[in-house]
């Protein structure tokens, strides 16, 4: 029965967690117009809808970002891609001696 329960938990979750991709056509202007304010030399825009909110997915200068907008165009939440070398030591450390076998 917990195996059950839990199987469905997780099914409604997956179901509320996708985003769902959208055509930039279909993005409000003033969002379009924030990111291109914020991120003049974004590429590739991808864009994908999370419930009320907007996500650009892009390349800006040679680094992948993702930024969330609200419905108003306001910036919710940022995503920058780093290299491992960029991470302290002590999570390098903690990620060699916890997850040997893991890629990073």
């Amino acid at each position: 029965m917990k195996k059950s329960v839990m199987t469905i938990a997780l099914i409604m979750l997956s179901f509320v967690s996708f985003a769902q991709k959208i055509k930039e056509q279909n993005v409000p202007q003033v969002i379009k117009k924030e990111l291109s304010e914020k991120y003049p030399n974004a590429k590739n825009v991808k864009w994908d809808k999370e419930e009320n909110n907007y996500e650009a997915s892009f390349e800006n200068n040679k680094t992948e970002n993702s930024v969330l907008f609200n419905s108003n165009g306001k910036i919710i939440e940022t995503e920058v891609e780093i290299s491992t070398a960029q991470l302290p030591k002590s999570i390098l450390s903690y990620l060699s001696k916890n997850y040997k076998d893991q890629k990073v």
